[in-house]
């Protein structure tokens, strides 16, 4: 990781996207790109995968927010890091289901 170079330029949000159980674009926001803010967006539900807790734990106290994906996911998240709860939040993902379904019946 110490390889990668700095993003070059200054940005007023930078977000890591990849989220759990990865942690390589947490490190990348967070020690490559130079952001007035930055965040982690959390697919998951955290309880259920295999988590390095220490490595995410060091990365993820330096966000400015989490987001996570449901409620169900923000209340497991927050009892793995109870420390993090002041800046997690819910955002839930905007994936229309019955479109997606509709969609996935035409050839």
């Amino acid at each position: 990781m110490k390889k990668i170079k700095d993003i070059p330029g200054e940005y007023d949000l930078a977000v890591s996207y990849q989220g759990p159980p990865s942690n390589f674009s947490a490190y990348l926001v967070l020690n490559k790109i130079k952001a007035n803010n930055k965040v982690q967006w959390v697919h998951s539900d955290v309880s259920k995968l295999s988590l390095d807790i220490k490595t995410m734990r060091c990365l993820y106290k330096d966000f400015d927010k989490i987001f996570v994906v449901s409620n169900e996911a923000k209340n497991n998240f927050i009892e793995i890091f109870p420390k993090l709860k002041n800046k997690t939040n819910v955002i839930l993902n905007i994936i229309n289901e019955k479109l997606i379904l509709e969609e996935s019946n035409k050839k």
